[in-house]
């Protein structure tokens, strides 16, 4: 089969200790004003976690520890004529007191914490899609973290 392929993508799991995650809006792009994970494309050769380090430090200006993978999705955009496998990294703050700054204005309206329980009640009309698909296929996310 030749053809179109499905990209990877890659997203941080960040929680704060105390049952929230980092999740922002999207802007500017497909998804406008929908919630959505930190991270990005891996690039060829890339190492994933060494992807989701620069990703999350270019989006958020936070210095992260890569964890373990818990988590991917298979999204698929139709309307976009995009397929994308996402990749959910489990990560922590290198300094736990560091909060997330809206480092790429023109991306993302703002980043902030969030209760997965929280996350889930949005739904679809306000999740972009690798997020509701995370939200479907792991409703008891928080218990991984």
């Amino acid at each position: 089969m030749g053809g179109k392929r499905a990209h990877v993508e890659i997203a941080a799991v960040i929680p704060d200790g105390q049952g929230k995650i980092i999740i922002g809006k999207r802007k500017g792009k497909t998804g406008t004003g929908l919630y959505e994970l930190p991270g990005g494309n891996l690039e060829f050769g890339e190492d994933i976690f060494a992807s989701i380090k620069r990703e999350v430090l270019e989006e958020t200006g936070l210095k992260i520890v890569p964890k373990k993978i818990i988590a991917y999705t298979n999204d698929i955009q139709k309307e976009e004529d995009k397929h994308e496998v996402t990749l959910y990294v489990l990560s922590e703050r290198e300094d736990s007191a560091q909060q997330p700054e809206t480092k790429e204005p023109q991306k993302i309206e703002g980043w902030e914490w969030k209760a997965w329980k929280d996350i889930t009640a949005l739904g679809e009309a306000e999740l972009y899609l690798p997020t509701l698909n995370l939200v479907r296929s792991e409703p008891d996310l928080d218990s991984k973290f």
